[in-house]
């Protein structure tokens, strides 16, 4: 090659290249600004109404995402509000289905009566996305504090927890969630000191419910509604090897209400009970009793280890003949 030629190639580097890259991204913020509009208009129209303060793309040269000063969610239809801090987003200017998203708190979501107000030292989110829907999301929140007051659960104040994380992905016309936790403390006014609880697993699968992921499916009803679901594994492990697991397939009716059998096993029953009468000792004897009668319907023969089955019908659950509770419509 020609030293001249050279020189024509050193000039277009230092200064064509550079300049085609500035443009390029340019157009691609501007692409993205107008969409992020776009959809906040057309989510709008169904009386959702999405706010991003001081929205402002940034990431030039290789990255590009938005940030917003703080966010806000309104839907006048289901009568939720959520408020929360700064969003921070980003992606690789040649990836950018592919989306890493930092929120900081607080988060404060109002629903009718109740009111939850969350914060936390740090919240990240990792999101797939395709052409029409949210194939996969994984969510990862440290030494998070709720408070609560929730009409249905009065009795629930606070929940802390050292690290909570939730992934979801599409499987094939399925829905798959899975949730962890470790190191929860619950404080409630039925108890004299916060319920420990070591970990926390939930593994669930929702059959024919891709629709779930989709930007624009309706929101005139719970996503869940008419659902077919397995429970795969909710498993909580409390100190002393305590252990608490149910599995089995539910359904959710077009009204709300879970029906379904679930499989529920209760391990080291001893140091159950050595729990429940450190955290109130005036329910002790009840949870016994509620303990001796369970112990009953269990087909072992193991005195530190209970199986039963869970009947729900219509959100009722009962083992054998024995009422546990109504489970709200969802």
């Amino acid at each position: 090659m020609k030293p001249r030629h050279k020189l024509i190639l050193l000039i277009a580097s230092i200064f064509i290249i550079p300049g085609l890259v500035t443009i390029a991204w340019q157009w691609g913020a501007d692409k993205l600004e107008n969409l992020i509009e776009t959809r906040i208009s057309k989510i709008a129209d169904r009386g959702v109404t999405i706010t991003c303060n001081n929205l402002d793309i940034r990431g030039f040269p290789f990255r590009i995402g938005l940030n917003c000063d703080n966010t806000s969610f309104d839907d006048t239809q289901r009568r939720v509000g959520l408020t929360a801090g700064e969003l921070r987003t980003t992606a690789q200017i040649y990836n950018p289905g592919h989306v890493i998203s930092e929120l900081d708190g607080p988060m404060i979501i109002t629903n009718r009566n109740s009111v939850i107000e969350a914060n936390w030292q740090s919240m990240r989110a990792s999101s797939v996305f395709d052409i029409s829907n949210l194939s996969r999301a994984s969510l990862e929140a440290n030494a998070i504090n709720l408070s609560t007051q929730i009409a249905n659960i009065k009795d629930l104040q606070n929940v802390s927890a050292e690290n909570v994380q939730i992934h979801i992905r599409e499987n094939e016309n399925n829905v798959d969630v899975a949730a962890s936790g470790i190191n929860f403390a619950i404080d409630n006014s039925l108890t004299d000191m916060p319920i420990p609880i070591d970990d926390v697993n939930f593994f669930a699968s929702l059959h024919d419910n891709v629709k779930i992921l989709n930007y624009d499916r309706p929101r005139n009803s719970s996503a869940l509604r008419g659902t077919n679901m397995t429970l795969h594994d909710f498993t909580i492990k409390a100190k002393q090897n305590v252990t608490i697991s149910a599995s089995g397939p539910l359904d959710v009716s077009n009204d709300g209400l879970i029906s379904g059998k679930v499989a529920v096993t209760l391990t080291n029953i001893a140091s159950l009970r050595s729990i429940i009468s450190e955290v109130n000792p005036q329910i002790a004897a009840n949870f016994s009793n509620i303990v001796n009668i369970l112990s009953a319907l269990s087909p072992t023969n193991n005195p530190n280890e209970i199986k039963i089955n869970v009947t729900i019908r219509n959100g009722v659950a009962q083992a054998g003949l024995i009422p546990l509770g109504r489970i709200p419509a969802l």
